[in-house]
């Protein structure tokens, strides 16, 4: 026999119905309260993402430079100590040789914050490019372009061009500071053989004075001023400052690889204090 039906009354109904008040649903303040906490979180969160993303660029910079470096060493030790020349026979641009020989490669050539264009003929000049290099320099966030006939390289890192063992003869620099051999480096822990930079190569002299725009660098001297360029170290290489005043240190580092087979950012304000070429005297405060 069938139990007797409880009669459906207003007060049962009420107990069938979701109330928020035993846990069934959320309250509109409740759901402002969770929208609230995501909130907080996610702008704890975003600082230490970014950081993260900025952190992994520099590691993957300096592990380019490591590895453009084993390219160069493997280079010297087959030309039995002698430095890489400015140009062979055949080879246009030092990338050239250490590309068929070495091992190095485009995507060794450009730093992580300066992604290179698919395809390379997509490049184009940057609005904010040094102005004594126009149609071809690169910026902190770009890529230079250089073209030798039918030859185009895609890239974001220099040569120290001191280290170019013809310098002297194809550049006209002195063939006191130039090294002709690598056992001619005094300091090798000290003498960079590449470094980040707005074009293919530089000749730092003590007295050059950095770039005012840490973006787009300069090519007033052909030298230090290429490479001041707030790529890493700073808040992101797009948004590296535009306009330092004179004297001002210098925001931000570069990724260098060195002589002695080490990698490591610098800061832009020690730049003068690395031995770029032979017999360099560290001036006793920086240019401005």
């Amino acid at each position: 026999m069938n139990a007797a039906r409880k009669p459906v009354t207003k007060a049962t109904l009420q107990e069938r119905r979701p109330d928020s008040r035993n846990g069934q649903a959320f309250t509109l303040i409740e759901l402002l309260v969770v929208i609230a906490i995501i909130a907080i979180l996610a702008a704890l969160l975003l600082p230490a993402l970014s950081s993260a993303k900025l952190k992994a660029i520099d590691l993957g910079c300096i592990s380019n430079s490591k590895q453009m470096l084993l390219s160069m060493k493997m280079y010297v030790d087959d030309a039995n100590g002698a430095m890489i020349s400015y140009n062979d026979t055949g080879d246009y641009l030092w990338i050239a040789r250490l590309q068929t020989d070495y091992g190095a490669f485009q995507g060794v050539r450009c730093c992580p914050a300066t992604p290179a264009p698919i395809p390379v003929s997509a490049w184009k000049a940057p609005d904010d490019e040094a102005p004594e290099l126009a149609g071809v320099a690169g910026t902190a966030d770009y890529p230079w372009r250089w073209t030798g006939g039918a030859l185009t390289y895609i890239g974001s890192y220099a040569i120290n061009a001191w280290c170019y063992g013809n310098g002297d003869q194809v550049w006209g620099l002195s063939p006191d500071w130039v090294y002709h051999r690598e056992s001619n480096m005094a300091n090798p822990t000290l003498t960079p053989y590449f470094s980040d930079s707005i074009w293919v190569d530089c000749a730092p002299a003590e007295w050059d004075t950095p770039a005012r725009n840490l973006h787009r660098g300069s090519d007033a001297s052909g030298g230090i001023d290429r490479v001041t360029i707030a790529r890493h170290g700073y808040k992101g290489a797009r948004v590296a400052p535009r306009d330092v005043p004179a004297g001002a240190p210098l925001p931000g580092t570069i990724s260098l690889g060195f002589a002695d087979g080490h990698a490591a950012q610098v800061k832009l304000e020690k730049l003068w204090t690395l031995y770029w070429h032979n017999g360099w005297v560290t001036p006793a405060t920086r240019p401005p």
